[in-house]
């Protein structure tokens, strides 16, 4: 029995490699962008459990940093209101309070539990909660 084996023309050869070269340009574009897409996205994932907390009014007190180290979030036990604070900077300023009270204010606007978000008399980011 004679096996008939079949290969690739140059033609072929070349595509496939155009087509692969083309797959992992666009691979690596998507995996650089998607981290800076929005870079307060571990930030929110913290918010969104404390958040939880403080709608129940929970008796649970918790303070926990986000997973790069960059903010600190709590909740005192029966209150309302998350507080978020910038842990990365030496010395944040009110500048940098104000946007990402308006970050967080933008990514809430949507939730019917958020009924505020302002900056503390101790400067922080409080979070009040429906």
């Amino acid at each position: 029995m004679k096996t008939n084996h079949s290969f690739p023309t140059e033609h072929v050869r070349k595509r496939s490699i155009f087509h692969l070269l083309k797959i992992t340009l666009i691979s690596t574009v998507i995996l650089i962008a998607l981290p800076s897409c929005n870079e307060y996205s571990s930030l929110f994932r913290l918010i969104d459990k404390y958040i939880i907390l403080a709608s129940e009014r929970s008796a649970k007190e918790d303070e926990t940093l986000t997973l790069d180290g960059k903010y600190r979030v709590s909740h005192l036990s029966n209150s309302a209101v998350v507080t978020v604070e910038i842990d990365d900077d030496a010395s944040p300023s009110t500048k940098h309070y104000e946007i990402l009270r308006q970050e967080i204010e933008n990514h809430y606007a949507d939730n019917p539990k958020v009924e505020e978000v302002y900056i503390t008399i101790g400067g922080f980011i409080g979070i009040y909660v429906y």
